[in-house]
């Protein structure tokens, strides 16, 4: 059976209707409902999204970075300076 921690939040996956989104929140179990949930975003709009049980959905990449983010890829050996 998966979990939460199965699926951490920036995962890609796949709904069971094919749609494939970004995993944005988890959300825990309470009194009330027993199931653990995680919210799915779709698109750029917030409203586009799903909340399903993590066994529905499909992972299909572990964490999305964002390719224009920069980065700290930087290595520097000894003797070397970055001037």
């Amino acid at each position: 059976m998966l979990d939460l921690e199965d699926f951490p939040i920036g995962s890609r996956v796949m709904t069971p209707s094919g749609r494939i989104g970004i995993v944005v929140k988890h959300h825990a179990t309470s009194k009330i409902d027993l199931f653990q949930r995680i919210s799915v975003q779709f698109g750029k709009n917030p409203r586009d999204g799903v909340v399903l049980q993590p066994q529905f959905l499909v992972m299909l990449q572990e964490s999305v970075k964002n390719p224009a983010a920069p980065t700290n890829d930087l290595k520097i050996t000894k003797g070397e300076s970055t001037e």
